[in-house]
């Protein structure tokens, strides 16, 4: 009796669970139709209006480098030998001076760059800074980088050329960087030198030559590649280099 009692409620519970089973793949199926149905709708409202639906194929097949990535390799090698002659490091200028949390300087209304110099200038005049009783630090200034500046200068146009008239793609890093004309550190120094140029400008009331840096540092982040850590790396130090110009610039 007992037996027979179970054998009834496993078979009703089979039921039931093949009834919810059923239930709710015919609700996937309903919501699936249902959204094809108002992504049909929503497709040709916006071919209406004119807009473009087609994705554009970004996927570079070849791996190959190119002219614009040599010209732009070779460009970025030289802006390193200029950043290596340099007795401050050009990068720090670049970056945002946090005056606290959420809050920082506006570096191109300052008197100075607040970076140092790694070594006293022979010739630089002006008082030096003290840590403390004992070290004096010397700050670099607009015209020590602008003197830089005039130094990169030739790297600079080829750099600005190339990203503006050039079809760059970043190579396949995981082979060696001797092999590659246009490598990541290559990369670096070509932003690094955009950016400061760009703060240069603002400092100097040139604010559409530095949206044009801005640009092109845009353009730097959004080049062809492939999806590679260390090229989203790259990109991403890009882009924030990028935004921290404009932020100098507002």
């Amino acid at each position: 009796m007992k037996s027979q009692l179970i054998k009834k409620l496993l078979r009703r519970s089979g039921y039931a669970i093949l009834a919810l089973a059923a239930l709710l793949a015919i609700f996937i199926l309903e919501e699936n139709l249902r959204g094809r149905i108002m992504l049909a709708r929503y497709k040709a409202e916006l071919r209406a209006k004119g807009e473009k639906l087609v994705v554009p194929n970004t996927h570079m097949v070849s791996r190959e480098e190119n002219e614009s990535d040599t010209e732009l390799g070779a460009a970025g090698r030289e802006l390193s030998l200029v950043r290596k002659e340099s007795k401050f490091d050009v990068s720090f200028a670049t970056r945002l001076r946090w005056a606290g949390s959420g809050r920082a300087i506006a570096r191109c209304r300052e008197t100075d760059l607040d970076v140092p110099w790694r070594e006293p200038p022979v010739s630089k005049g002006g008082n030096p800074r003290f840590q403390n009783t004992r070290d004096a630090v010397w700050f670099a200034d607009w015209d020590d980088l602008g003197e830089r500046l005039k130094a990169a200068s030739n790297a600079l146009t080829r750099v600005r050329a190339t990203l503006t008239n050039g079809n760059v793609f970043l190579p396949d890093w995981s082979e060696p960087s001797e092999s590659l004309s246009l490598g990541y550190r290559e990369v670096e120094s070509v932003r690094t030198w955009l950016a400061a140029a760009g703060l240069y400008e603002i400092h100097e009331g040139k604010l559409d030559s530095a949206i044009e840096e801005i640009s092109l540092l845009a353009t730097l982040a959004r080049v062809r590649r492939d999806e590679r850590l260390m090229q989203g790396y790259t990109r991403i130090g890009t882009g924030e280099t990028g935004l921290n110009l404009t932020w100098e610039a507002l």
